[in-house]
Order: C-alpha cells, then sequence, then structure tokens
C-alpha cells in the first residue's frame, strides 16, 4: 500500500543513521500522530487536495519506491546480474507484483 511504502521510504534512513533502536520509537510516534489526526478528524483537510496533487504524489512516491529496487538487480560492486541471477530476481519481481495485483 502506499501507506507501508512512505514508512518504508522514511524508515530506511532514519535506520541506516540511527540504528535499528530508533525504528520502534519512530513507528509509535507516528501511529500517536495518526491517531490524534484521526481523532481531530483531519482527514476531511484532504478532500482539499487537488486530484492531480495526489495522483502526482502517489506517482512520485511509485518513482521513488521503484528507484530503491535498481540495487537489488546488481551486484555489491555495481555490475548488473546476468544469466540465472537475473532470471530469478525478475521472476520474483514480477510473483510478487502479481500476489500484491491479487492475480
Amino acid at each position: 500500500s502506499g501507506a507501508s511504502a512512505t514508512g518504508a521510504l522514511v524508515l530506511a534512513p532514519l535506520v541506516r543513521e540511527h540504528g535499528s533502536a530508533a525504528m520502534p520509537l519512530a513507528v509509535a510516534c507516528a501511529g500517536l500522530v495518526q491517531l490524534l489526526v484521526g481523532y481531530l478528524r483531519g482527514g476531511r483537510l484532504v478532500r482539499m487536495l487537488p486530484h492531480p496533487v495526489v495522483l502526482g504524489f502517489v506517482n512520485g512516491l511509485a518513482v521513488k519506491v521503484i528507484l530503491a529496487q535498481v540495487d537489488h538487480f546488481q551486484h555489491p560492486h555495481g555490475v548488473w546480474l546476468q544469466g540465472a541471477a537475473l532470471g530469478w530476481h525478475t521472476g520474483l519481481a514480477a510473483l510478487s507484483f502479481a500476489i500484491i495485483e491479487g492475480m
């Protein structure tokens, strides 16, 4: 989902910089903020956003997620995978996409 992808894009740099001990605190704080916004009916504010703005945000998020996956198709020293390794990675990516989309 979009929320999971956004969380992953934010948490990955946080964990790299501060270690995995910072992740539970960050997730708990984000949950508290979401509860507070929900309690205060902040979701009504989303209706004020124009649809093209929302689509642009979601498309930008999709590009960030795709670019984050590119490293998995390369060896640690930057050379692209070839042969069976590339086939396995591509197959797993396609299977993941099919599962997410409900086959």
